[in-house]
């Protein structure tokens, strides 16, 4: 009987990192499912559409960390369907989707990809199928999120946009559709795309994204803030969550500039 214990120790271990590590995100989710049967605190429900952008480090993920390192009295159940390159039309005809926005949420938030505004097509697109989507997302949740997107980088632009013209326009395109389609949907706009700005213009060093487009861990980060700070209407000051292998120095950061940029807008 003495070794009974240890044993059974180090079954539960071997059994938690093999959910958290060495299994798919079904797995993963599963596990997380499990812990929340001990978790007695008062569920929000939040469903997250997106692409890319949306997944990457797991981002979603890193809402609920920030949300139980900061104490939140509630705990975030957050389901996130995303695809590579998925457009908004793209999850919109995608069955699965529309059943989840028919089920009850606490908030919906819905992110359309990078290019959506690189064509006219695309842009006409952009707001059928968003406007769809929300409409469809409003009868079920109290409020409904549209993302507001981040900019390429100028290494992205054919002649690498010395004098910031290339950029300048796609900027000012992505915020004016988004405007545009929270104006005509009644959602609520999270505007990473200005935060992601801020944030460059302070800290030019900093790197973003990996690519031009997709964010490296920072950029998740910076976006899981500002996306925990809207939901929960708290001060992202209380977090201590930071992921593994983001520079915690970085990280405080980030944290300092998402609660400059939610106070400047509160002014």
């Amino acid at each position: 009987m003495t070794y009974v214990r240890p044993l059974l120790l180090l079954l539960l271990f071997g059994a938690v990192s093999w959910f958290e590590f060495a299994q798919p995100r079904t797995a993963h989710a599963l596990f997380i499912h499990a812990l929340d049967s001990f978790d007695h605190r008062p569920a929000h429900k939040v469903l997250i559409l997106g692409n890319s952008r949306t997944f990457y480090h797991e981002m979603p993920d890193m809402i609920r960390g920030m949300a139980d390192s900061a104490g939140d009295p509630q705990r975030y159940d957050i389901t996130t369907e995303a695809e590579p390159g998925a457009s908004l039309e793209t999850l919109w005809v995608d069955p699965k989707v529309r059943d989840l926005v028919r089920e009850h949420w606490d908030d919906v938030i819905v992110q359309g990809e990078s290019r959506a505004q690189s064509s006219d097509e695309q842009a006409s697109s952009f707001q059928t199928y968003g406007a769809r989507l929300i409409e469809a997302a409003r009868p079920t949740a109290p409020a409904v999120r549209l993302v507001v997107n981040w900019n390429y980088d100028a290494r992205l632009w054919d002649d690498g946009d010395p004098d910031g013209s290339g950029r300048n326009a796609y900027y000012t395109a992505v915020q004016s559709a988004s405007q545009s389609l929270s104006e005509r949907t009644g959602a609520k706009l999270a505007n990473i795309g200005q935060l992601w700005a801020q944030t460059q213009r302070s800290f030019p060093k900093m790197t973003l994204t990996e690519d031009g487009n997709h964010p490296t861990l920072a950029g998740s980060y910076l976006f899981a803030l500002l996306l925990y700070g809207d939901l929960s209407k708290r001060d992202v000051g209380q977090v201590s969550y930071v992921p593994s292998g983001l520079d915690v120095g970085v990280a405080a950061s980030l944290r300092q500039e998402v609660r400059e940029y939610e106070e400047a807008k509160a002014d």
